[in-house]
C-alpha cells in the first residue's frame, strides 16, 4: 500500500528508531546533523536553540534571526540523543521536511503563531500515515487515514511536528493499580 510515512522503506537504524537509515534531515551516528543544518548557521551552538524558551523560539523564528533548518535539526539532532539513551521515539514524522519547504513560501501575513517550532507528538495522536498505538500492539501497522484535531491545529499555526514519543507510563499506571489492588484485597496469595 502506498502509505505516506513511507513504512514500506523503513527498518531500524544505527540509533534502533523505526526509519532512522532514511531519516532527511539528520545522521544517525553521534556527527552532526547533515543537510538541514549545512544550509543553516554552522556557527549557532544547537544547545542555544534547545534552551530557548518556546515564546522567544517562536519570535526568533518569526524574525527570521533563527533559520527553520538550524532549528529543525538541533531538535532533531537531541531527539536522537535522548532516544539513544531512554528509547523514546515511536516514529519518524519524515514529513517533517517538506513541512518546513512549505513553511518557508509563506509570507509573514500567513504565519501561524507556531511557525517553525518543531515539536514531538505522543503517540496517542493521530497524524496522517503513522500509526497511532497506544503502546498496544493490536493497533501497529493500523496509519491514521487523516490527521486528528490537535495535530491540524498545530500544523495550522505553524508547527512542525517530527517525532512520534512512546507513552509507557499508561501501561505502568495499569499495571501498578491492578497490582495494588491485589495487594490491598489480599487476594495475591491466590495466585
Amino acid at each position: 500500500m502506498g502509505r505516506e510515512s513511507g513504512r514500506e522503506n523503513q527498518s531500524t537504524g544505527e540509533a534502533g528508531i523505526p526509519g532512522s537509515r532514511v531519516w532527511p534531515c539528520v545522521t544517525v551516528r553521534n556527527e552532526s546533523p547533515a543537510r538541514v543544518t549545512e544550509a543553516g548557521e554552522p556557527s549557532l551552538n544547537p544547545k542555544a536553540i534547545l534552551e530557548l524558551p518556546l515564546k522567544s523560539l517562536a519570535q526568533k523564528l518569526e524574525d527570521e534571526e533563527l533559520s527553520l533548518e538550524s532549528v529543525l535539526g538541533s531538535y532533531l539532532e537531541e531527539a536522537l540523543k535522548v532516544h539513544k539513551k531512554v528509547n523514546c521515539l515511536t516514529d519518524f514524522l519524515g514529513e517533517c521536511e517538506e513541512k518546513l519547504q512549505a513553511l518557508k513560501k509563506l509570507k509573514k501575513t500567513e504565519r501561524g503563531l507556531l511557525y517553525g517550532v518543531p515539536i514531538s507528538l505522543k503517540d496517542t495522536y493521530d497524524c496522517k500515515g503513522h500509526d497511532s498505538t497506544c503502546g498496544l500492539a493490536q493497533f501497529l501497522e493500523k496509519p491514521a487515514a487523516k490527521d486528528g484535531v490537535i495535530v491540524k491545529v498545530l500544523k495550522a499555526q505553524g508547527a512542525i511536528p517530527l517525532v512520534k514519543t512512546n507513552i509507557p507510563q499508561t501501561l505502568l499506571r495499569s499495571l501498578k493499580w491492578h497490582l495494588a489492588y491485589l495487594l490491598l484485597r489480599g487476594t495475591c496469595s491466590q495466585f
